[in-house]
């Protein structure tokens, strides 16, 4: 049913018209799939992608925290709700729903004023839940200073801090620092991003090959300067772009994501400035050289989270890249780390305590 919905609507601009679809279509076999379960305590999970937002590292995130919840809430019914369905079943959502629930959204970088359907989305679910445990699973927060931004961070914050149980998990320590002094009511944490966590093996062997993982979007500061970059590489070279060319229905979103691993593991080495093309070189151990973007989310991260790494390498510019390719086209031996065990595990620990 949702597959035939998605076809039904993909490519329809009007907002009403897929409206009137989630209404009178979608909603009655919500209603008629998780009524029965309205009384036990459920997991919600909101804002996670739709098909239709194709990149991979959405999705990677999507597959890694259902695998997280499946670890630590094992027998409770979890319910997903992509970014459009989260607004227009929000109705149907409330009569299922009960104090006992928890709510978890969707991680990202999209908290701020950069993407307001997801920013005005996540405020929505906050305010229409006010008797529930919310958990803002890790986000990069960045509300700019210009006036919307300030108009955005004003709106966020009485929403935010309106609420009686809500947790906010920073992606990264600057946004957490943010947070904390911002949204004062909520409790506030730091975590690094769930897809470290995906469980990937492989004994692919890489070739002579080097990939040029790199943002073709207005958080891009190399943009018109790739190939002066791919030149700079003394080696075959190929473009990668997380955002792929085709729908990600949630059940493509695994082998999706291991046909891209697979991928990346054929490389001797990355360049990006993708986030997730530095998760995605971490999981499959790839030295990555890491190139900045228009705000902290990657500079932050290295910082915080891949000190333990010894295959990362950061170039802030072009200029500093010929030495970090020569750092990594070393040998080396990879080091690894336990993820679950010094972080993921931590935060199910604090839930349940908190229950």
């Amino acid at each position: 049913m949702r597959k035939l919905l998605l076809y039904l609507v993909s490519g329809i601009k009007s907002k009403n018209v897929f409206r009137f679809v989630a209404r009178y279509f979608y909603s009655p076999v919500f209603l008629l799939k998780y009524y029965k379960h309205r009384e036990k305590q459920k997991i919600i999970y909101v804002l996670t992608p739709l098909a239709q937002l194709s990149n991979i590292g959405d999705h990677a995130q999507a597959s890694s925290i259902h695998n997280w919840l499946d670890r630590h809430f094992n027998g409770k019914v979890v319910i997903e709700l992509d970014k459009d369905m989260t607004y227009y079943l929000k109705s149907a959502l409330k009569k299922i729903t009960n104090e006992e629930d928890i709510i978890f959204i969707h991680s990202g970088g999209n908290m701020g004023d950069i993407s307001l359907w997801s920013e005005e989305a996540r405020r929505l679910i906050i305010e229409a839940f006010p008797d529930n445990k919310i958990i803002s699973l890790p986000q990069t927060i960045h509300f700019s200073n210009t006036a919307v931004g300030r108009k955005e961070l004003s709106k966020s914050s009485s929403v935010y801090n309106g609420h009686k149980d809500l947790t906010i998990y920073g992606r990264d320590m600057q946004s957490t620092e943010f947070a904390s002094s911002t949204f004062f009511n909520a409790k506030i944490h730091a975590a690094p991003d769930f897809v470290l966590r995906y469980p990937y093996e492989s004994n692919i062997e890489c070739t002579d090959k080097v990939l040029l993982c790199l943002r073709h979007d207005s958080e891009s500061i190399f943009q018109g300067r790739h190939e002066k970059i791919q030149q700079l590489v003394k080696s075959p070279t190929e473009f990668f772009d997380t955002t792929l060319p085709f729908l990600i229905c949630k059940n493509m979103r695994n082998s999706v994501l291991n046909e891209t691993l697979d991928y990346f593991k054929k490389f001797k080495f990355i360049i990006t400035d993708r986030y997730h093309g530095l998760i995605f070189s971490v999981l499959v151990k790839r030295p990555c050289i890491v190139l900045p973007t228009y705000n902290h989310k990657l500079t932050s991260a290295l910082k915080d989270w891949f000190d333990d790494i010894n295959f990362i390498f950061f170039a802030p510019t072009e200029d500093e890249i010929p030495e970090a390719i020569s750092k990594a086209s070393q040998e080396i031996e990879f080091s690894s780390v336990d993820w679950d065990e010094k972080y993921f595990d931590q935060i199910a620990k604090r839930i349940v305590n908190d229950l």
